[in-house]
């Protein structure tokens, strides 16, 4: 950061970009047949209540495969309150990476805990992340019961769907501007957009449209949707990881 100029401080761990760094969206609504009605970036003011954070790390360089998405975030964004330049790093790693939902995911929880109660409700981007961990998992499974490697180090395949197949991501509709929290709201924040934006990345994983584009690559031998390595998942708003 640069000394007596208003500037953004971004979180850690979710600002490297040796992690896949979840943000958060809400259902606005689910049709009887059980599919969602909406998907929304989470706001201080909708049904999610909080803020899910994101932005760009001042130390850590932008990553060659996230280079596009967020050129293209830069040029298309148009909020009121977004943020000037100088108050952020445009050349450095950028972060969400994806979204999931993060508001109302019943969990059990100790009595003493919750005053008596065995179940409590979970918001936040502590509650997505595991989540998208958890689909990862299942997609894993997938994998290894059809004889194939777990997935790898997940982020430049995240942006290789992304920019490749426009039903592998859910891109929450609405405008968002992720610059208040439960406290106060600062004049500015980043704004979202269609596509990758600072509010939710690439916006929530569709399950079965990247399932099907993973058989695509796989029976085309694509070497960079099975890559070696862990790949672990952060929130943006603590320090929680979870090690798939």
């Amino acid at each position: 950061p640069l000394p007596n100029i208003p500037n953004f401080q971004p979180d850690f761990p979710s600002s490297p970009p040796s992690v896949s760094t979840v943000g958060s969206t809400v259902w606005a609504g689910i049709r009887a047949n059980g599919t969602i009605l909406q998907e929304i970036p989470t706001d201080q003011f909708n049904l999610g209540g909080f803020n899910g954070g994101g932005g760009f790390s001042h130390f850590f360089d932008m990553p060659s495969y996230q280079k596009n998405a967020v050129s293209h975030y830069l040029n298309v964004v148009n909020d009121v309150n977004m943020a000037p330049s100088s108050y952020f790093n445009a050349s450095k790693r950028g972060y969400p990476d994806v979204s999931m939902n993060g508001a109302w995911y019943i969990i059990a929880a100790d009595n003493d805990y919750m005053n008596g109660s065995d179940f409590t409700y979970e918001f936040g981007t502590s509650a997505s992340s595991p989540a998208f961990a958890g689909f990862i998992a299942v997609i894993n499974d997938y994998l290894i019961s059809h004889g194939q490697p777990p997935l790898g180090f997940l982020n430049p395949l995240l942006y290789q769907l992304g920019a490749n197949y426009s039903d592998a991501f859910i891109d929450p509709s609405g405008s968002v501007n992720n610059r208040c929290n439960p406290q106060y709201c600062c004049m500015y924040g980043f704004g979202s957009a269609p596509g990758w934006d600072a509010v939710t990345g690439l916006g929530s994983p569709n399950f079965t449209s990247i399932l099907r584009h993973l058989n695509i690559n796989l029976s085309n031998s694509t070497a960079t949707s099975t890559s070696s390595g862990t790949t672990s998942t952060t929130s943006t708003e603590n320090s929680t990881s979870q090690l798939i």
